[in-house]
């Protein structure tokens, strides 16, 4: 990316919408951003990835230092501002590094995150890294929410977690579970610290400050140095963190 502004994304074609359709292992996407407004309808959908495919053994997929300022709709599909569905068929690492989402991300029937929507079924030794992200804008997801991603889904295979100093200062609002970092979380180990929701969060069954829903199984998710000082709403189950 070198640092450039990529301005005026309003259209995109095929079943994985965004600057990049997909990726696999070995692709590097680093120092861009992206402007415009993009509505994918029923297909994938994110900022600057659509899908990420961790699909080599031990291979790694890095974004880092990237930007979304692309307003994203879905009607359907899961969506992210800078990732929207990520999918592991090999035992590899998804690293994202000091991105940020600056424009709204909406989903009406599935999921929406600021930085990634679904964080699809990964296999047993693969590894999501998210460090230094921050979502400063509005996301409304149909089921799960989350200002930093929606859905994770690591628990059946013992995939790994690690989230550390990301931020979200943006309401999270309109899902069946929100979350002022993540929505749903189906962990197979994790680590989460030093991430701060400072945004409004509310939701039609679950909420919380840090994820809407935990289920860590038969694993482990240490929680340490974490905050939110963002208003917390829902129906069912309602939490600080």
């Amino acid at each position: 990316g070198a640092g450039h502004t990529i301005s005026g994304l309003t259209e995109a074609t095929g079943s994985y919408r965004a600057l990049f359709g997909n990726i696999g292992s070995g692709a590097v996407v680093k120092n861009l951003t992206v402007e415009g407004s993009l509505d994918v309808g029923a297909n994938n959908g994110g900022g600057l990835v659509s899908y990420v495919r961790l699909d080599q053994t031990d291979g790694t997929v890095v974004l880092q230092n990237c930007t979304n300022r692309v307003t994203l709709t879905s009607t359907s599909k899961a969506i992210g501002g800078v990732i929207g569905t990520v999918s592991g068929t090999r035992a590899g690492t998804l690293r994202v590094e000091n991105c940020k989402n600056e424009a709204p991300v909406t989903s009406t029937g599935n999921r929406a995150g600021g930085i990634a929507g679904d964080l699809g079924t990964l296999v047993s030794g693969s590894k999501v890294v998210f460090t230094g992200c921050e979502n400063t804008a509005v996301i409304k997801g149909g089921t799960d929410a989350g200002g930093i991603f929606a859905y994770l889904d690591a628990q059946k295979n013992g995939a790994a977690l690690t989230l550390e100093e990301c931020t979200n200062t943006a309401a999270v609002t309109n899902a069946k579970n929100a979350g002022g970092i993540a929505g749903n979380l189906l962990l197979g180990n994790g680590e989460i610290k030093n991430c701060r929701n400072g945004g409004r969060v509310s939701a039609t069954t679950a909420a919380g400050g840090l994820a809407a829903l935990v289920d860590v199984g038969g694993g482990t998710l240490t929680v340490s140095d974490c905050q939110n000082s963002g208003s917390i709403s829902g129906s069912t189950t309602v939490a600080g963190l």
